[in-house]
């Protein structure tokens, strides 16, 4: 069991609107355990005192003496026929917590609100699932938490109440997707890791493009339209894009997107996204030619090109084979965790694909999604992160000694 202490301050993308609301920076980013795979990931962490914010949930604990606890991130859809919770809107992760040992001082939950916008006063809530049934129960708002008044745990999310405008921090996502012409999907949701992990498993064969969200919160149940506009942004590009208009609204299931089409662009261009509320722009960004020059296409014949050749890579494939074997059960999960959350330079893997996955389909998996010489990388990235160094360095010597 073990964890990693990152020795820096708990950060956020700044939000404009919202940039007068203190929020304290004393917290100490925790990398959790992984007690689980399954469809809901559990995690475990074990805390000395201090002031800690888990580095996968955005969960805050204090504790003035050892904690140990677990959680996990609920569906939302399991609340979602109590009557009640027609008057609500979930504005964070239903988390599911549980106190292994010790007493936490105070615990925060993770929330997309921005407290710069139209007052929210007394209109967030906790909701608190129970056998017995569900209540509504008062907390204190920080910039990106809720602080919990009552530490009776169960099920428990931040709730805003319908009818009022309330304001929410937003990603925009884009992804080229695998088609001859350019086609791009462009997602505008909360930021929820729920969503965010939605709209990865749902683009799991596009090629993610890497920009800057906005800069200013967005109202909720609003319109918004997207452009593209020539690299001088004097005169819209030549393209097509459906539907004309999309609702911000959380949507956690399916989220919907922008599918703009290009027909053989020549040069940069911008995406700009329109209020209709507003009416004006609120974000934009320039999508370069080497952000999409490299077609998906081709990337995947030169992967089946290069994977094809049996007699170069087989002796790959079984020294990584042989370094997962070595891993025991919980070892195993902590390295599909790590592949479905992410690696810095690899792209995510689909949380569907490795869920019952054996040792030899992981291997492929990797290697299907990363080539030979990304899956070694990567083997040896996790096995460093597991702190499994000599596992690690043994297996960089293999793979230099067969180039």
């Amino acid at each position: 069991m073990f964890f990693y202490l990152l020795f820096c301050q708990a950060s956020h993308r700044q939000c404009r609107t919202c940039v007068s609301v203190r929020d304290s920076s004393e917290w100490d980013l925790i990398e959790p355990s992984v007690i689980s795979n399954d469809a809901q990931m559990k995690y475990r962490m074990d805390l000395a005192s201090g002031c800690y914010e888990c580095r996968r949930t955005g969960l805050r604990i204090e504790c003035s003496h050892d904690v140990q606890i677990e959680y996990l991130i609920r569906d939302w859809e399991c609340v979602s026929d109590i009557p009640e919770m027609e008057h609500f809107t979930p504005c964070g992760p239903l988390m599911d917590i549980a106190i292994i040992s010790g007493k936490l001082t105070a615990v925060y939950l993770p929330h997309f609100l921005c407290l710069g916008g139209p007052p929210i006063k007394d209109a967030a809530r906790i909701l608190h699932v129970e056998d017995s049934g569900i209540s509504f129960e008062k907390c204190k708002l920080t910039r990106f938490h809720a602080k919990l008044l009552d530490h009776t745990f169960s099920p428990k999310g931040v709730l805003v109440r319908q009818g009022l405008p309330v304001n929410y921090h937003c990603e925009a996502l884009i992804y080229q997707t695998v088609k001859s012409h350019l086609t791009l999907h462009v997602y505008l949701i909360p930021s929820d890791k729920k969503m965010i992990g939605a709209v990865e498993e749902n683009e799991i064969d596009s090629k993610a493009i890497s920009k800057p969200g906005p800069e200013c919160s967005l109202l909720m149940k609003t319109w918004f339209s997207l452009k593209t506009l020539e690299k001088t942004k004097k005169s819209e590009c030549n393209s097509e894009i459906i539907p004309m208009q999309l609702q911000l609204k959380y949507k956690p299931i399916k989220p919907n997107f922008f599918e703009v089409f290009i027909d053989s662009p020549k040069e940069d261009f911008y995406l700009q996204l329109m209020s209709q509320h507003l009416k004006r722009g609120v974000w934009d960004v320039k999508i370069r030619q080497a952000d999409y020059s490299q077609s998906i296409s081709s990337m995947d014949v030169r992967r089946e090109s290069y994977s094809s050749n049996a007699v170069g890579n087989r002796p790959v494939r079984e020294i990584l084979l042989e370094y997962l074997e070595n891993l025991d059960s919980r070892e195993l999960n902590d390295f599909k965790w790590h592949l479905t959350e992410g690696v810095a330079a690899f792209k995510k893997l689909p949380k569907c694909k490795l869920e019952k996955a054996e040792r030899c389909d992981i291997v492929k998996c990797m290697i299907d999604q990363c080539e030979v010489d990304g899956a070694a990388k990567l083997t040896v990235t996790i096995l460093g992160k597991m702190q499994k160094n000599s596992d690690a360095k043994e297996l960089q010597e293999k793979l230099e000694a067969t180039v």
